[in-house]
């Protein structure tokens, strides 16, 4: 292969790379520090008020993070595959949240004309879509204190778009997925994981 040819390829390969991954990680991560946090949402009804706290939610269960931005396909699949889910019941509204990783380059109108609205959006939810930005700050989960010095998507380790993640209900982020779109098999694997997770919760 001659060089110009070789580094034309190591280049399409860098760009591609973390954007349409399909790898899917199903060991369990445990952070050395849990976080929480306090940011707006849409305000819509099915955002159960005009802020969403993480550690209040994780009261009631096991959650899924959906991060998203607003142009992705990715992001717009996975949306379509958990509102065909929780439609037909396989998952709860109350165990997913569309939270929004570009704030500072996409505009609320946008989240909202994507993901806001059942009836005019283009891809809805039925669930909390949460506008966490730089500013927004960030808590120890288990002493409550400010964390000085890192935004919501340091935290959560700087999740590309989409990315899911499954949180217990202590705050451990126990399952990442950067899996770009997706599968019957990868929507049955993360029904099954958080079922697995909101059984463990169930035992402690």
């Amino acid at each position: 292969m001659k060089p110009s040819a070789f580094i034309v390829l190591l280049m399409l390969c860098a760009g591609l790379s973390g954007c349409v991954s399909d790898s899917t990680n199903p060991e369990v991560e445990e952070n050395t520090q849990r976080y929480t946090f306090t940011a707006d949402t849409l305000n819509r009804s099915a955002d159960g008020g005009a802020s969403f706290n993480l550690a209040e939610n994780l009261q009631d269960g096991p959650m899924i993070f959906l991060w998203v931005s607003t142009g992705s396909h990715g992001c717009h699949d996975w949306t379509d595959a958990l509102y065909a889910a929780a439609e037909n019941g396989t998952l709860s509204n109350d165990s997913i949240v569309t939270i929004h990783r570009y704030p500072d380059f996409e505009s609320r109108q946008s989240l909202h004309n994507v993901y806001g609205s059942q009836n005019n959006s283009t891809h809805p939810t039925s669930w909390p879509v949460v506008i966490p930005d730089d500013d927004t700050p960030v808590f120890d989960m288990d002493t409550q204190s400010l964390v000085v010095g890192k935004t919501v998507f340091e935290a959560f380790d700087y999740p590309l778009s989409p990315t899911l993640q499954i949180f217990n209900t202590h705050g451990d982020i126990v399952w990442t997925s950067d899996e770009y779109r997706p599968t019957q098999f990868s929507l049955n694997n993360v029904v099954e994981i958080l079922q697995g997770v909101d059984d463990a919760n169930t035992l402690d």
